[in-house]
């Protein structure tokens, strides 16, 4: 019922992390999680199979414990995204200063030319 992907964020190897999605597929004919082994609480563990209140508290609290998890994996992937792009900023920064060195140089080249 509960699967767990892992995919890699394609960038710059400094930059990849990767971000873990928990799939979930519902089945109409199930009542609720935890709700006890075979009643759509699988078999979780002995208190999700016992099915109850105990049982359906699991069950939220591990949909709780997924969705913090989630929340913070974002944010670390928005805090990656920042860097990369402050890194990217910075050279371009770098490249744009190294174009003006060029044509400061090329100009010159030109100028001794001329004067010969």
């Amino acid at each position: 019922m509960f699967s767990s992907l892992v995919r890699v964020v394609n960038g710059p190897a400094r930059f990849r992390a990767a971000v873990i999605v928990r799939c979930m597929s519902i089945d109409s004919g199930v009542p609720s999680f935890g709700s006890g082994s075979g009643k759509g609480g699988g078999s979780g563990g002995s208190v999700r199979e016992s099915g109850g209140a105990f049982g359906v508290r699991e069950a939220a609290l591990e949909d709780q414990y997924f969705r913090r998890i989630s929340a913070q994996q974002l944010e670390e992937l928005h805090d990656h995204f920042k860097d990369e792009i402050r890194y990217l900023q910075n050279q371009v920064k770098e490249q744009q200063a190294a174009i003006e060195i060029k044509k400061k140089r090329l100009q010159q080249l030109r100028e001794t030319i001329r004067q010969d």
